[in-house]
């Protein structure tokens, strides 16, 4: 625990360091951040507080508990600033948790170090400490899981699986997608073959508990809310997004593989007129977007049919247009981009049920992995500022190439050490899941797996390293 101090202590730095930095922006606290998603967080404790009632409710509450409890002494903004405390508290935590990992699989101090040191310095996940939102806690509790699972397997310790559970559980709660991480584990668990079947369920039983009771409990409110079995959330999105056109849109564009983040200067969506509202003295972002490519067009429109739908996207974005209208041009949004969707489905099945998940990778991944840094552009920064966005990039890059490539090479080289496996599918789970099943490219998705990532990159050069002094000596 020795070195837990140290860390403490530069994650301490770098946290003051971006609380620094977001002076002036738009808060929610005195330093505490917010996106889009914050209300939908928010709004449910505030709904608790009012009435009694969960509402909105369409996620799960895994950042609820914590917030609530919050509240009860401090105001609004004072719980958000203290929100983002706990965040920082769990992420060194995690950190050098998973700096340990090395340790645990046969590394030496001097491995640990550089894994210790990579963590701390990775800006990526620490700048989202500082934001009303779910991706640090996830990232923690994901983390947390993964050490304290390996701790069962390397020792044999059962009070590691129902913590190790809880945590996954947590995780869940903050974001769905991460429930298949459950048959991974149970996998894990069964597969001990040092110990007999009955004890392997008896552990696997241990390490579901957390869920089985938490889940449970969120089936039944559910069912007296809903009156339908729902263990995860209750709508992929809440409903006014589902409706709205933009969601329209970015199915469309989901479907050939385009980028539909609308604030990225590259993105599909500029093309049809959807721009980012920038905050009071910033100047809009330069499109880098010129043209869609030709694979995106199919039998039932060509370029000028999407150009009707830029025609609606645009006249939408005109604030002084009546309700009326606007709900006329959602409608017809929604049946022309519809309409479009099924067409190139229907054209080009291999491009929609493969390629297009494969460019949705690319757009989450191929990236400088610094953007979020800094709240100011480039040209603002100080030469130390940009010199520090480069590192940044290197350190991202590092981790992007060597760690799923190193997680493919140790699940086939180490294939039966269930260590290994664990690192490494949970490294390539965290990796695909979103481009490849949900059609989602956001590279904060990249967040909760980023520093397991990491991890797993220096272990694969620490196998490599050790397998080529075996050669040699």
């Amino acid at each position: 625990m020795l070195w837990l101090l140290p860390g403490l202590f530069l994650k301490a730095l770098i946290f003051l360091y971006f609380v620094h930095d977001s002076a002036g922006g738009e808060l929610v606290g005195r330093w505490a951040g917010h996106t889009s998603d914050t209300w939908e967080y928010v709004d449910p404790v505030e709904s608790l507080i009012a009435e009694g009632v969960l509402e909105p409710d369409h996620r799960m509450p895994g950042y609820t508990p914590l917030l609530l409890l919050l509240r009860q002494f401090l105001s609004a903004g004072a719980s958000a600033d203290a929100i983002t405390l706990l965040q920082w508290f769990f992420a060194c935590l995690a950190t050098y948790g998973l700096a340990l990992v090395v340790l645990m699989l046969g590394a030496s101090w001097r491995w640990f170090f550089v894994t210790y040191f990579l963590l701390i310095w990775a800006l990526f996940p620490a700048r989202l400490e500082l934001a009303v939102m779910t991706d640090s806690f996830c990232t923690s509790a994901i983390g947390l899981h993964v050490v304290l699972m390996l701790i069962h397997i390397k020792s044999g310790r059962k009070w590691c699986l129902p913590a190790a559970g809880l945590f996954l559980t947590w995780a869940i709660f903050l974001r769905p997608i991460y429930a298949l991480l459950i048959p991974l584990d149970f996998g894990v668990l069964l597969l001990l073959s040092a110990v007999p079947w009955r004890d392997r369920l008896f552990r696997a039983l241990l390490f579901a508990l957390p869920w089985l009771v938490i889940d449970g409990a969120w089936v039944i409110r559910n069912y007296s809310v809903h009156h339908a079995f729902r263990p995860l959330t209750n709508g992929t999105y809440n409903a006014g997004y589902s409706a709205s056109s933009y969601c329209a849109l970015m199915q469309f564009v989901q479907a050939y593989g385009g980028n539909y983040n609308f604030w990225d200067p590259t993105s599909d969506m500029r093309w049809f007129g959807m721009r980012e509202r920038r905050a009071p003295g910033q100047p809009p972002l330069v499109d880098a977007f010129r043209e869609l490519p030709t694979y995106v067009y199919a039998s039932d429109y060509n370029r000028d049919s999407l150009l009707l739908v830029r025609d609606v996207m645009t006249r939408l974005s005109d604030t002084t247009i009546s309700k009326r209208e606007e709900d006329s041009l959602t409608a017809r949004a929604w049946k022309l981009t519809t309409r479009f969707r099924m067409s190139f489905v229907r054209d080009h099945p291999f491009q929609f049920h493969v390629s297009s998940k494969f460019r949705l990778l690319g757009h989450m991944v191929i990236h400088s992995g610094s953007s979020v840094i800094f709240s100011r552009p480039m040209a603002q920064l100080s030469w130390w500022e940009k010199g520090l966005k480069l590192c940044q990039s290197a350190l991202y890059w590092f981790a992007i190439l060597f760690g799923p490539l190193g997680a493919a090479w140790l699940l086939l080289r180490e294939r039966r050490d269930l260590s290994m496996v664990l690192l490494s599918c949970t490294v390539l789970y965290g990796l695909l899941i979103h481009p490849m099943v949900m059609r989602l490219c956001e590279m904060r998705y990249l967040v909760p797996t980023f520093p397991l990532t990491i991890v797993v990159a220096v272990i694969a050069i620490w196998s490599w390293y050790q397998s080529r002094k075996k050669a040699i000596g």
